[in-house]
Formats: C-alpha cells, structure tokens, sequence
C-alpha cells in the first residue's frame, strides 16, 4: 500500500478498464464561462471516427486498423466503448465522447473546461461513466463553487443520476471516491472522502469514524471498518465478506494482514488481487469479489499490474530471479509461465495475452501461456469481448480487429 499526500493508505496498482472502475485527471473543478451548469448532451461528432487512412494495415499480430478514434490522450474502456476527450475549448466547454469498439460514434457530453477528471464503473450489470462538473455553491461554507457528479449509460447516453454534489476530485484508482482538497474554491459536503454507490448516486460510505475508504469496483465497495478490511455491495447495506473470515494461503501467519492490490473482472467473476504481509513476508492471493472465497495463491511476489479477458485473469509475478505470469480463474491456477525479465502486461482478449518488454511486443498464448510471437509491433492496450482491439500508436487512438 502507498499513502497520499494527506496520509490515507490506497492500493497500489490497482487496474484500469479496472474496467476495473477507472479514473483519469485528478482537478477541482471551475464553472468556467458557460451559460449553463451541468453535464449537458451533444450532437454526436461524426468526424470522431477516421476510416479513410491506413485501413487494412496489420498493427499487430493478427489485428488489422478498422478506423482511428479522435479521442485524443485521454480515454477509458468501458464495456464494450471507449470514452475519452473529443474537443476542448478552454473558455466554454469540454467535449467528452463515446465510441463503440465497431468504430460507431454513441455520444457525447460537455462540461466545465476544468472537469477532466471521469471514471467508469457498472450498475445493474451495465457499463456508465461519471463526470465531474461544477456549479454555483449551494451551502454557506463561503466556497464560491462546489464540485458534482453526473453518471451517463455507456450503451447508448442516458442520463442515470445526477448531478450529486461530491467533496472534490476522483482519488486515483478507486471507482466512484472521491476527496476534499484542502484550500480549493469548491465547497465540502459531509466527510473529507465518500464513496458513492454507482447505481444511485447516493453517498454510501465517508471516512471517518472508524471507516477507510478503499475502493470502489463494479458496485462493490472495499473499505476497513476499524481497521478490518470488508466487501460490501453498495446496493445493499450487509457484508459481503470480513476479513477475518478469509481463508489464509496455507504457511501464512495468524498475525499477517491482507493488503489489495487491485480489483478486477475476468468473464462473470470479480477478483480480489492482493498480498498477506507480515514484516518482509509478502504472499500473493486472489480471493473472489464477492464472496470472499480463496481462489488462488501464485507463486513467488506480484510485480505489477494485471489483465483479464472472459476466461481468467493475469497476473504479473517473480518467483526466485525469474519473471512469470500467472493466470487464475474461478478455479485455480490455470497456468504459469517465464517471461522475459521486465515483460509487463498490456491486455489480454481473443485467445491472447499481450505483453509489453521495452519496445518490442510479446504475443502469449492464452490458454497454456507459450509464446505465440515476439517483435516489433504495436501492443494493444485493450481487447474488447468481441476481439476488437484498441491500440495507441505515434499518439493516435486505433481500432483493429481480428484478421480471420
């Protein structure tokens, strides 16, 4: 675990697409000199989508450029979509657009020119994606400002909630968290760092008395409740697990703590991916989301992030002086494998497991983990459940999809 600046622990590496329940850009937010407040819909940019340079070029092993997403830097994949900033204009607004992994523009928002902080999650089993805005203070704190929420439908642009005023920013890596940030012109609601249920809007935890805020993932909040760590679905208001009703890996020590790392979804399972520690002692274990069963332990050390496709998740390791990666289902360990030292993840989809090893790409074998190719090409960043890939090259956003 790390700690932020204000001394509060979160996970370290905790992963994006985390679908994961991603963030990107950590800023207050300022009204800028818009006539209206509030995450507004747009006409749908049909220049977002390129599909007349470049088409057919392989980019990657078997993955061939559909189209080139206008989405600039910034972007998260959600469901079956990526999300990102289509166009801003410092001294109005900024344009946030969806693009589905066909390469069909769905939407698009705007908001403060300063709000570029968004995140993704899932409610009722549906992707959304929550921006941040600003308006007028509604409170006498004397804050000129005060920061809210909006949550859209990644499928089609519905308004589900919103806007809900939060404390501040997104805190990196954590869902639907967000935090007060000390001295900025944008008003405090109830709490320094609350967790909102995704599927609401409603303000289901705050730090303080006895509760740290982990994270959020897909309607699951992880928190400590007087230093204990617990899963609770944030629809509901019971348990769904405690920590101290947790199978240990076995040699693991009564007095070891357990420290997530990272939350993510492979297929219809949630993992929990984290280390038992005690002293020096780290022991790698992956417990199921939402039941709190113990799945598996890798190992060796985790070393990094992770990937998942449907079938199982990956996960970085180092066991003795040699890299591996691991991959783990619902039932286990399905398989472990060397890799060149300093191979890091990238994604994993379509039968494939994507590696990055400086910049060469390295293609796995999904299914025992032998190498299928290794050289000098683009690496995808994700791999959508239909196999279409999104990949970034020469700072451009690319579709592909399998060459069959």
């Amino acid at each position: 675990m790390t700690r932020n600046r204000d001394g509060r622990r979160r996970p370290v590496g905790r992963i994006l697409a985390l679908a994961a329940a991603a963030v990107l850009a950590l800023t207050a937010c300022a009204s800028g000199e818009r006539s209206e407040f509030g995450v507004q819909p747009a006409e749908v940019r049909e220049d977002l989508v390129r599909t007349d340079v470049q088409i057919g070029t392989e980019l990657a092993p078997g993955l061939i450029a559909t189209a080139r997403v206008d989405l600039g830097g910034v972007h998260l994949v959600a469901g079956d979509a990526v999300i990102g900033l289509a166009e801003a204009d410092e001294s109005s607004a900024l344009t946030m657009a969806a693009v589905s992994s066909g390469a069909e523009p769905r939407w698009q928002v705007e908001t403060s020119p300063s709000c570029t902080a968004f995140a993704v999650s899932a409610a009722d089993g549906e992707a959304i994606a929550v921006f941040m805005d600003a308006r007028p203070a509604t409170d006498d704190s004397g804050r000129i400002t005060e920061t809210v929420a909006t949550a859209f439908r990644v499928s089609d642009g519905e308004r589900l909630w919103g806007p809900v005023p939060v404390p501040g920013p997104l805190l990196a890596d954590a869902g639907l968290v967000f935090y007060a940030q000390p001295d900025a012109p944008i008003a405090d609601v109830s709490g320094t760092t609350v967790m909102l249920d995704p599927a609401t809007g409603r303000q289901r935890f705050s730090a303080g008395d006895g509760i740290e805020i982990i994270g959020e993932y897909d309607g699951i909040g992880v928190i400590r409740r007087d230093g204990a760590l617990e899963a609770v679905e944030l629809a509901g208001e019971e348990p769904l697990w405690a920590e101290s009703g947790l199978e240990r890996p076995e040699g693991v020590s009564e007095s070891a703590a357990f420290e997530p790392a990272s939350m993510r979804e492979a297929g219809e399972h949630g993992y929990l991916v984290g280390a038992w520690v005690d002293g020096e002692d780290r022991r790698p274990a992956v417990y199921a989301l939402d039941s709190g069963l113990l799945l598996a332990s890798p190992e060796g050390q985790l070393r990094g992030e992770a990937a998942a496709d449907g079938e199982a998740l990956y996960l970085e390791t180092r066991s003795g002086d040699e890299d591996r990666i691991a991959a783990v289902d619902s039932e286990g360990v399905r398989w472990e494998a060397p890799v060149a030292d300093g191979a890091t993840l990238a994604s994993a989809g379509d039968g494939r497991v994507h590696l990055r090893l400086g910049g060469l790409g390295i293609v796995l074998d999904a299914t025992d983990g032998a190498e299928l190719a290794r050289g000098d090409f683009r690496v995808p960043e994700h791999v959508f459940p239909d196999g279409a890939a999104l990949i970034t090259t020469a700072g451009e956003l690319w579709l592909a999809e399998p060459d069959d």
